[in-house]
């Protein structure tokens, strides 16, 4: 069967192994305290998994494993 996409949003996620390309004094600062830095992207929900991944900006600025996804629960018929 073939993936089908059910809703895609726009959102942002907290990734706890991202870094920075960019450097401003602040944000090794703020990824100690958050655990992380947030990146903004699209969540995706299709009828295997949700998924997210980063939008261009943060694909550019940022490195790192930020695109992650998990399978979806099939519910009851």
């Amino acid at each position: 069967m073939h993936e089908q996409v059910l809703k895609r949003k726009i959102a942002n996620a907290l990734i706890e192994d991202v870094t920075a390309n960019v450097t401003v004094p602040s944000i090794p600062i703020l990824r100690a305290a958050l655990g992380g830095l947030w990146v903004g992207g699209w969540v995706t929900l299709t009828t295997k998994a949700v998924s997210f991944s980063p939008n261009g900006p943060n694909r550019f600025m940022q490195s790192g494993s930020s695109t992650s996804a998990c399978p979806s629960r099939t519910s009851p018929t």
